[in-house]
C-alpha cells in the first residue's frame, strides 16, 4: 500500500527542509557549536571519540553528519543515504544484508526517517516498518552501539507497535503536524464536556472552521479534503461515533447535521464559505452564518501552505470574527500550524500557533548523543523511549499540549498508520459518508 498521506507530502518535506538547513547552519560545516547547553552540566575537556553511523532519508542531512566528522566530535563516519525511489522498509533491509553492516560495533548510530511512515496493513504477510526497525536496533544493541532515532511521525500514529523504540537510546520526534491536529481536536472535547478520560470523544454543537490549505479540495459535492477532512476529521467521527455508525445505514453527514451538530465551513473565496456535511455555500456574516455559531463551540483551523498575505488576512478575519460572534465569553481559537515561519506576533491571543520543529535541540541532542553526555534533559514527554524529545521549546507554544503515545484515552485507531483491513476499510471507506 503506498502512503496515504502522499497528497500533501510536499508540503511537509517543505518543512523539513528548512529545519535540516538550519541544523546544518548551527553546526557551521567546521565548527561544531559544541558543549551544548542543552543537558545543563558542564562538559567535560575530553572525551572517547567513537565512529559514527548516519542513516538516513534526507539529503540535507550529510551536510550533518559531515559537520560532525569535520569539528572531530565523532572518530570517522559512514554516512547512508536511502535513494529516493526505494522505501525505507526496503532500504534498512538491504543495509541489514550488506558486509558494511556486519562490521559495526560499538559505535553511535543516527537513523533519521523524516518522512511520515506509510500506511500498511498488518496481515502477517507484509512485513512492517516498525518490525524492521526493531530487527536493526535490537541487533545493533547486541553491538554495544548507542541509538538515536529522528522520527517525522508521532508516536500517536503507531501506538501498538512502538517495541522497537525499547532499543534505542533517544527518540527526537519531529511530527508538530500531528501534535497540532491532536490539540484541535483535544480542545473540543474538553469543551465539549464529554467523559473523555473513559473514552468518550463524542463532539457535539460545535462549528469547525478551514481555511484553504485545510480543507484542501472540498468544494465539490460529495467531495472531501484530501488530508485534514479525510485522514483526521472523518477517522476521528467514526471512532467516536462508532456505536451510531458501524453497521448502520447512517451516514456521516446526517449524524453531524441531525445528531451531533457538529458543521465544517470551509473558505472558498472572499466571504463565500462551503458547509462540507449541508452542501450549500454562505456568506460571511449573513443570517445563515451567524446560526453556525449559536449555543456553540467554535475552531478555527489554518496551516500556512498558502501565501503569507492569503494566510495572515484569513487569520485576522477569524480572530476579530471571535470577538464580533461570541458576546460576554471569551473568542473562540483559531489554530494555526506555521510550517512557513510566518510572524504572527501581532494577533489577538485567541491565535493559537504551533511552529515548526525546534532546531536548536535537535542540534544539541546530536551533539549531546556523540559526545556520551546525559540526555536525561531531552525527556520531555511520555513517550515509549526511554529518553523520548518532542522537539519544541518548553512553554514556548502556548495552550498545546504534547500527547504521550500510550493515552489510551486519546487513542484514535483512524488516525494509525498500521491498521487491520478490516479497520482500514471502515475508517476510509469511500461510501456512507454524505
Amino acid at each position: 500500500m503506498t502512503d496515504a498521506r502522499s497528497m500533501f507530502r510536499i508540503r511537509v518535506l517543505a518543512a523539513i527542509s528548512a529545519i535540516v538547513m538550519l541544523v546544518v547552519a548551527l553546526f557551521g560545516f567546521g565548527e561544531v557549536k559544541a558543549d551544548s547547553a542543552g543537558n545543563g552540566e558542564s562538559a567535560p575537556d575530553t572525551w572517547s571519540k567513537r565512529p559514527l553511523l548516519y542513516i538516513s532519508d534526507y539529503d540535507g542531512s550529510k551536510g550533518v553528519a559531515d559537520a560532525l566528522l569535520d569539528s572531530g566530535c565523532v572518530a570517522s563516519l559512514d554516512y547512508l543515504q536511502c535513494p529516493e525511489d526505494m522505501s525505507f522498509l526496503n532500504f534498512i533491509d538491504l543495509v541489514q544484508k550488506s558486509d558494511e553492516f556486519y562490521g559495526i560495533s560499538d559505535c553511535c548510530v543516527i537513523v533519521e526517517m523524516s518522512k511520515r511512515f506509510p500506511y500498511q496493513i498488518d496481515d502477517n504477510n507484509l512485513k512492517l516498518l516498525t518490525t524492521a526497525f526493531e530487527e536493526m536496533f535490537s541487533e545493533l544493541k547486541k553491538r554495544g552501539c548507542d541509538i538515536m532515532f529522528i522520527n517525522g511521525t508521532d508516536e500517536g500514529s503507531f501506538v501498538n507497535y512502538r517495541d522497537f523504540l525499547d532499543y534505542v537510546d533517544i527518540h527526537i520526534n519531529t511530527d508538530m503536524l500531528f501534535t497540532f491536529i491532536q490539540n484541535v481536536f483535544y480542545r473540543a472535547v474538553v469543551d465539549c464536556g464529554t467523559d473523555y478520560l473513559s473514552g468518550d470523544l463524542r463532539i457535539h454543537d460545535c462549528t469547525f472552521i478551514l481555511d484553504k490549505s485545510v480543507a484542501d479540495g472540498s468544494l465539490e459535492a460529495s467531495a472531501i479534503g484530501e488530508w485534514f477532512i479525510k485522514y483526521y476529521f472523518i477517522t476521528f467521527i467514526r471512532y467516536a461515533y462508532y456505536d451510531n455508525l458501524f453497521g448502520t445505514e447512517l451516514t456521516v453527514a446526517d449524524l453531524l447535521n441531525d445528531y451531533a451538530h457538529v458543521s465544517v465551513l470551509c473558505h472558498a473565496d472572499g466571504d463565500t464559505y462551503y458547509d462540507l456535511f449541508k452542501r450549500e455555500y454562505v456568506q460571511l456574516y449573513s443570517y445563515e452564518f451567524n446560526l453556525y455559531f449559536v449555543d456553540r463551540h467554535a475552531y478555527a483551523v489554518s496551516v500556512t501552505w498558502d501565501t503569507e498575505e492569503y494566510t495572515k488576512d484569513w487569520i485576522f478575519d477569524m480572530s476579530v470574527l471571535g470577538y464580533d460572534l461570541i458576546i460576554d465569553a471569551d473568542p473562540f481559537p483559531v489554530f494555526v500550524y506555521n510550517s512557513a515561519d510566518y510572524d504572527f506576533s501581532e494577533f489577538n491571543s485567541n491565535v493559537c500557533v504551533m511552529n515548526n520543529a525546534y532546531v536548536p535541540v535537535i542540534h544539541d541532542a546530536i551533539v549531546d548523543f556523540v559526545k556520551g553526555y546525559s540526555l536525561d534533559a531531552y525527556d520531555n514527554y511520555d513517550g515509549r523511549c526511554v529518553v523520548s524529545c518532542k522537539a519544541m521549546p518548553v512553554g514556548s507554544d502556548g495552550p498545546f499540549l504534547l500527547f504521550s503515545g500510550g493515552d489510551d484515552w486519546f487513542f484514535i485507531p483512524g488516525w494509525q498508520v498500521i491498521m487491520t483491513q478490516d479497520e482500514y476499510d471502515y475508517y476510509f471507506s469511500a461510501s456512507g459518508i454524505f
